[in-house]
């Protein structure tokens, strides 16, 4: 396979556009279909905001004053360190700032998360059911896949954006210029 190099956002902005396009079509589907496309959104968002997370930081170290974190942070690519790991720890450790994962977007995204993984995992879920002679063993939980609608699907977009952005502003970036990153990393016109 032969090489190829982009600017670090050409992925971020790929992924992006690929959400928004699904977010975007999900109303000229059948129920069925939508359903697919929202928990697709779901499971994208989290995907985008965990390459933004790997590419953005590992360019940071590059840079001062965060040169001195280079090594940890490439072990940590190394290692394939998780998802929550890496947004509960670079920022604080690299950026020195905390994101909140009580209230406001810190919290959206981490259950925004948590829902993508209860799409996943059914980690707990394993019923069985009577039906006069018939026992069906093995049934997994889809309540929460069932009880999916079109705006999952829009707060799954909205959450990636704003989670970039609050790591925009753990970096100290200001507030007037946060709409061009967003357009930078995520292909959204500001406005």
């Amino acid at each position: 396979m032969n090489k190829t190099l982009f600017s670090p956002n050409t992925m971020i902005w790929e992924y992006f556009k690929g959400l928004r396009r699904l977010v975007s079509n999900i109303n000229i589907h059948s129920q069925e279909e939508q359903k697919q496309e929202i928990a697709l959104s779901i499971f994208l968002a989290i995907t985008v905001v965990e390459a933004f997370l790997n590419i953005y930081f590992r360019i940071a170290v590059e840079e001062e004053p965060y040169k001195t974190h280079r090594k940890n942070l490439i072990d940590n690519l190394n290692d394939r360190k998780s998802l929550d790991y890496k947004i509960k720890n670079w920022p604080k450790d690299i950026l020195g700032k905390n994101l909140n994962f009580d209230t406001g977007i810190g919290k959206d995204f981490m259950d925004l998360k948590d829902k993508r993984n209860k799409l996943m995992h059914f980690k707990s879920s394993y019923e069985s059911i009577a039906i006069e002679d018939i026992n069906i063993l093995g049934l997994a939980d889809t309540s929460v896949y069932d009880s999916l609608t079109v705006n999952d699907a829009i707060f799954a977009l909205d959450t990636a954006e704003k989670i970039l952005e609050e790591i925009f502003r753990c970096r100290g970036i200001e507030e007037e210029k946060i709409p061009g990153m967003i357009h930078l990393w995520t292909g959204k016109i500001p406005g």
